[in-house]
């Protein structure tokens, strides 16, 4: 399987490295700390909250080739969250995580934002979002094999460094773990 990178996304995040990942564990505990373990990565100096490199996983047993690594307008991009069943465009994610944001901010009466608002920031006013478009790719615990992509619009030795530590990191979890890079 291969990923035909579109110019549209170059200006943005040029930088893309993808890698499987076979007989994955994810059911019990296994899960939450695999998503940890990227969200973990997401708020480190690597990742630089997000603004360096992005990982992004999917199911790979629902992808329908060929995918396509490019930008669009955040009203013609639609995303099903994790956790959700129904796709919403980018837009209305970003205002509705803006809104959660704004609520959550109000209600503990502290100006921090949570890990997930945090992020809002790196895309809020862009005019195109950089997105590896997949047919069906929603992660569950039920998931063995998953495709990861890193993002970086910093260079390809970040994206490699990224998906390296990933790896290395979930081989703690999954053991018999299975890599095609």
């Amino acid at each position: 399987m291969y990923v035909k990178r579109l110019e549209s996304v170059t200006p943005i995040r040029p930088f893309l490295a993808c890698c499987v990942l076979r007989n994955l564990d994810l059911t019990g505990e296994n899960f939450k700390k695999f998503i940890n373990i990227q969200t973990k990565l997401h708020s480190s100096s690597l990742c630089g909250n997000r603004t360096i490199a992005a990982i992004g996983t999917h199911e790979i047993k629902s992808f329908q080739p060929p995918l396509k690594y490019l930008a669009l307008p955040p009203d013609e991009l639609h995303i099903t969250a994790l956790h959700k069943k129904k796709p919403v465009s980018a837009r209305e994610l970003i205002d509705a995580l803006v809104r959660d944001a704004d609520l959550a901010r109000k209600r503990t009466k502290r100006n921090t934002l949570n890990p997930l608002h945090r992020y809002l920031i790196i895309v809020v006013d862009l005019p195109v979002l950089p997105c590896l478009i997949d047919a069906n790719g929603l992660m569950s615990e039920e998931t063995q094999c998953v495709w990861v992509e890193v993002s970086s619009a910093e260079s390809m030795t970040v994206c490699k460094e990224v998906l390296e530590q990933l790896i290395a990191e979930t081989v703690l979890i999954c053991p018999q773990l299975h890599v095609d890079q």
